[in-house]
């Protein structure tokens, strides 16, 4: 099987998987919901990866790092999506596309802004929240130890 029959195998089973977690999602089955959308975004940028760097196939290459994109805001995975949609805008996407990866960048852009930290925080991923974590540790007790006059 050639590359391109792989990548159209990978992004059939990611809308396979979205239109399980749509209907899942309507059923308010929001745990099976969520997994299934997960399962499918990896999929679908599994699938848009391969491409990245083939700039010469589009529209396939942008509509497949949108659909990514798509899928990673449904997984609330916002930082995902905007990196699909970046990578999508590094090609040359049929105008309709740019608009419409653009309008996403957009609504994602004024959604992170009215985060509070917390939530920022909570969008990251595991290993960085550990490092976070592990970094107000040591400014806690880099404070204690001022406070106490060491």
């Amino acid at each position: 099987m050639n590359n391109l029959a792989q990548i159209n195998q990978q992004h059939e089973q990611a809308m396979e998987l979205a239109e399980a977690a749509f209907f899942a999602k309507r059923a308010s089955e929001m745990e099976k919901a969520k997994q299934l959308y997960m399962e499918s975004f990896q999929l679908e940028k599994e699938a848009a990866m391969r491409l990245v760097d083939h700039y010469t196939q589009e529209p396939s290459r942008s509509v497949l790092f949108k659909g990514a994109a798509t899928l990673a805001l449904e997984c609330e995975q916002m930082q995902e999506a905007e990196r699909m949609i970046r990578f999508a805008l590094l090609g040359s996407p049929p105008r309709q596309i740019k608009e419409e990866l653009q309008e996403m960048l957009a609504t994602i852009q004024m959604e992170e802004s009215q985060l509070s930290p917390l939530e920022k925080y909570q969008q990251l991923p595991q290993y960085l929240q550990k490092e976070v974590a592990d970094f107000i540790d040591f400014l806690l007790m880099k404070h204690s130890e001022v406070t106490a006059g060491i």
